[in-house]
């Protein structure tokens, strides 16, 4: 598979377009192409930079001019503060604390049509529902164990292997195997 390279634009061609970070003056954020450059390097930052949840999401450290500490902080919580005008301490200090929903589930997409403030609650139940429907069934978990009494040379690929096969993650495939779930005597 190929790997999709973002051919960046120069700053002075698109810094009409740009937006101060709320709270981090040193930096601006062009919210449609979801890219953040520095004034302190003089560079474009997070491109394609995973870290946190499992390199799940995509973020930095930017350092803040009040504190003179950098913070880490996620691409998309940028990309949110910048297109509404607000800190991320706005939305969070809220009655109800928000978080960002990632409406398609790609958590490294931080296009701001993609993004959208939901509850805790909220948040959590669209993950539940995309999970469940990769649950493998007690009949799969009794068919991998059996399987795996087998397995001789290296385990690791082998669930990985069965996990696309099966269409489940890797490491559900071994707590099924290693009895970590659906538990029964062995």
């Amino acid at each position: 598979m190929k790997e999709v390279v973002k051919v960046l634009p120069s700053f002075e061609d698109v810094k009409h377009e740009m937006v101060p970070v709320p709270g981090f003056e040193d930096y601006y954020c062009h919210v449609e192409r979801a890219i953040v450059y520095s004034t302190i390097s003089n560079k474009w930052i997070l491109q394609g930079k995973g870290t946190g949840d499992d390199n799940k999401y995509l973020g930095t450290r930017l350092k803040c001019k009040v504190t003179g500490k950098p913070r880490c902080v996620y691409l998309h919580e940028i990309i949110y503060s910048c297109r509404n005008g607000i800190k991320k301490s706005d939305w969070r200090s809220m009655p109800i604390p928000f978080e960002i929903d990632h409406q398609n589930k790609m958590t490294k997409d931080c296009n701001p049509r993609n993004l959208a403030l939901t509850t805790s609650k909220g948040n959590k139940a669209n993950k539940v529902n995309v999970i469940n429907k990769n649950r493998a069934s007690l009949e799969i978990a009794r068919q991998l164990r059996e399987e795996f009494k087998f397995v001789t040379k290296n385990k690791v690929e082998w669930y990985e292997k069965k996990g696309i096969e099966l269409g489940i993650g890797k490491r559900s495939v071994q707590n099924i195997c290693l009895n970590r779930t659906y538990k029964e005597k062995i």
